[in-house]
Formats: C-alpha cells, sequence, structure tokens
C-alpha cells in the first residue's frame, strides 16, 4: 500500500506575472512540482481552481525576521500586521518571526520544566517533527509491517526524549548567550 501524499492541481485562467512577462494561462502542478504551463491545458487533474481575474505567483518564504520586536539597540518598525501585509504583497506566505531575549528566557524555562515533568512519565513519549517531510511513507510501512512488541516507528522512548530536551535546551542556552553583548 502505497500513502499518497500530494495531488495534482490545475489552475485555469490566472493572470501569470514575472520578471519579463504578464499573461493569462493554465497552470499544471503534479505534486509539489509546476510541470506545464500554457493556454487552455486539457490535462485530469485531482483538483481545478478558476483563477480567471486573479493573479497566481509564487510564494515565498522568509526563514529570519525581526517583527514588533526590539533588535539592536532599536525596535522594529514593522508591527505584525504591517509586516505580514507587506510580505503578502510582496509574495512572501510563510514568515518564521524571530524570537525576543525574553523570548527564549520563556521557552527555555518551559524546556526545563518540561523536561522535569516529563521524567515522571510512564509511557513513551511521541516526538514529531513535520512527519510529510519525514520520511512518512516509510515510517507508515514499517508502523503495518512490524510485528508485535517490535519498536513504533513513531516513538522515540522516555530516555531518547530526554537527550532531545536536553539538546533543545542547550541550543536556547546558547542562542541566548550569543545575544549578550
Amino acid at each position: 500500500m502505497r500513502v499518497r501524499l500530494f495531488m495534482s492541481i490545475l489552475i485555469k485562467n490566472g493572470r501569470i506575472i514575472t520578471a519579463d512577462a504578464d499573461y493569462i494561462a493554465d497552470i499544471f502542478i503534479e505534486g509539489e512540482t509546476i510541470s506545464t504551463i500554457g493556454k487552455n491545458l486539457n490535462v485530469k487533474a485531482d483538483k481545478e481552481i478558476d483563477a480567471s481575474g486573479k493573479l497566481v505567483f509564487p510564494g515565498g518564504i522568509d526563514p529570519h525576521v525581526h517583527l514588533d520586536m526590539p533588535f539592536m539597540g532599536t525596535f522594529s518598525s514593522d508591527t505584525y500586521e504591517t509586516g505580514t501585509r507587506a510580505a503578502l504583497f510582496g509574495g512572501t506566505i510563510l514568515l518564521a518571526g524571530a524570537i525576543s531575549d525574553a523570548g527564549l528566557q520563556q521557552y527555555l524555562h518551559s524546556i526545563d520544566h518540561f523536561k522535569e515533568v516529563t521524567k515522571q512519565a510512564k509511557v513513551d513519549v511521541e516526538l514529531q517533527n513535520h512527519p510529510l517531510y519525514d520520511g512518512l511513507e516509510e515510517r507508515l510501512a514499517k508502523l503495518r509491517d512490524r510485528k508485535p512488541g517490535a519498536p513504533h516507528p513513531f516513538i522515540v522512548g522516555k530516555s531518547n526524549y530526554q537527550k532531545f530536551l536536553d539538546v533543545q535546551a542547550e541550543c536556547m542556552r546558547a542562542a541566548v548567550a550569543r545575544r549578550v553583548p
């Protein structure tokens, strides 16, 4: 059994604007890849979107922004409202906001607290991080085929989870230390 994670999409009659062109066309997307751009595409898709009268452009990801927070002796000029609005108009669809020093300290405290609380756990702890991109199909196959008592592919176990929290806490401590002048 193969798990299908992505579908095909046909975006019809959208206005496509690139660095050197502005035209109306269709876009066929297979999985995560734009496979064809053209007029009146005759393809079968899992989902069809009518983009007539709408702009179609790729979305960018900004992995490090400073919004509405103190930064290097000053304060960022954008609030979350103005900064995300500007990002969207510029084609950015996802922001990864930086965290303030106080936020890092609070996060570090939360990790330390959670680590102490999970030491008392009487069951395994699941550690999950972006399952669609972390070999989900292979892990689902392992789960389907595993024998009773065999390791669970989604569970890291109590001792490994404690190690994970140790590493995460040390990373946060290093991030805080780098910010101190």
